[in-house]
């Protein structure tokens, strides 16, 4: 570790207790941190991380713990889309620490934890250890996204993250053990699972927050036209699963929010893998509608396209499909191609306009389909008239780099009103995000 690292840390620590990201105390602070840098990739926002938050009394030593099917954190169970086969299960369990190192009794109480919180023969009220109610539930989530996945299972992955502002290189042996301990555990409980115990500390956490979203991105092409600043291009789906990737990841900022719900093998998604592997099938584009891609600027070089502030707003189901296709190693010998609409506008109606005629023609979030609506635009400049950012899409503001403290959600406005104008602060703490998939709410 470099000498200056946990100085790093510390400083990029300090700025985020001052704008109270979440608190103002040094490790929530620092834990909130930790999630957002370990689960950067998801692209999650403020509500989804706190979501996954258990840290506090009878937590098990668990801090995060996070479920993810087919990409997708799992918040509610009554109204998640479940895949009808295919499944990629993932469960992220993460311990913070804002120690200076890596100590063995944070990792005794996780094996403590786990040996009976993975055993689901025993129900909840005959666990031998008090856990909180946040981390029931999301043990009881954890057992119904694995009986409804199982059977469908492609994928499913457990990892371990113990996080400190420690110095990886110096951990004790007692320490290892324990993590390859927690490893078989999990083995021992799931036996078709990928299990892995990663330790992060402050240079891994550094570079973890050095690494920012590109938006910016250049696309090759085989053909296209263009009339004005619309382009149709012609791209082949090796070179559009590299556009759309970053080191075998999906690079999910590029989903507007209001667009992020992959169906899973839904009948249109089963064909649209049927197309990909059968390679005597016609070309790909002449059976798939492709994408549509929303850009502030865009410039033709070559054989290519270079497109500015990327937000894919329509084929979130094919760029899943292709997308896991080739991540699993997958050939096309044929280099078929994907249709790609680049529509550039820098009008904000005419954008809310066309991510609303898109988003319509599948099934979204309920409180995405009313972001652009006149109201929710009225709210956005009113806030933005007091220096507040108004994300009625999901971190739109977040990946301009605007800082958390200067945001606000529309669960959390949604609180604000059920508790100010309708006088019922209980109700308005209470409030989760599956509050807002109600049309009256």
């Amino acid at each position: 570790m470099a000498k200056n690292d946990k100085i790093l840390i510390d400083g990029i620590i300090d700025e985020k207790v001052e704008l109270k990201i979440p608190s103002d105390k040094r490790d929530e602070v620092f834990e909130y941190f930790v999630f957002e840098q370990l689960l950067k990739d998801y692209d999650l926002s403020k509500d989804e991380i706190l979501f996954g938050s258990v840290d506090g009394r009878n937590d098990g030593g668990i801090d995060g713990f996070f479920i993810f099917v087919n990409g997708h954190l799992l918040t509610g169970t009554e109204k998640f889309v479940w895949p009808k086969s295919g499944s990629v299960l993932e469960l992220w369990i993460i311990t913070c620490k804002h120690h200076d190192t890596f100590k063995q009794a944070p990792l005794d109480n996780l094996v403590a934890s786990i040996s009976e919180l993975f055993d689901f023969g025993i129900e909840n009220e005959h666990l031998q250890g008090d856990y909180s109610e946040e981390l029931l539930l999301q043990r009881n989530n954890f057992k119904l996204a694995y009986r409804k996945a199982s059977s469908k299972l492609t994928s499913f992955k457990l990892n371990f993250y113990y996080a400190s502002r420690g110095n990886t290189e110096e951990l004790g042996e007692s320490i290892i053990s324990r993590a390859n301990q927690l490893e078989k555990l999990a083995i021992d409980c799931f036996g078709n699972c990928v299990t892995n115990f990663f330790f992060y500390g402050s240079t891994e956490l550094i570079d973890l927050f050095r690494k920012k979203p590109n938006f910016t991105l250049e696309l090759p092409f085989s053909d296209y036209l263009s009339s004005g600043e619309t382009y149709i291009l012609l791209a082949k789906l090796k070179d559009y699963y590299h556009f759309i990737s970053d080191q075998n990841k999906l690079r999910r900022y590029l989903f507007d929010s209001n667009v992020r719900d992959f169906m899973g093998l839904n009948r249109v998604n089963e064909d649209i893998r049927n197309t990909l592997e059968n390679e005597n099938s016609p070309d790909f584009w002449w059976l798939n509608n492709g994408v549509t891609i929303l850009a502030t600027n865009a410039v033709i070089v070559g054989k290519s396209i270079q497109i500015q502030d990327i937000q894919i707003v329509n084929g979130l189901q094919t760029s899943e499909s292709i997308f896991r296709y080739f991540g699993l190693g997958a050939k096309d010998s044929n280099n078929r191609s994907v249709l790609v609409k680049v529509i550039v506008s820098n009008n904000t109606a005419n954008r809310d306009e066309i991510i609303r005629a898109t988003n319509n023609q599948t099934t979204v979030e309920l409180s995405a389909l009313h972001a652009t609506d006149k109201i929710q635009r009225d709210i956005e400049d009113a806030l933005k008239l007091n220096d507040f950012f108004y994300e009625r899409r999901t971190n739109y503001y977040k990946n301009q780099g605007i800082t958390p403290d200067k945001i606000l959600t529309p669960l959390y406005l949604a609180s604000g009103f059920v508790n100010l104008i309708l006088k019922s602060p209980e109700q308005a703490t209470n409030l989760k995000a599956r509050f807002m998939r109600n049309e009256d709410s």
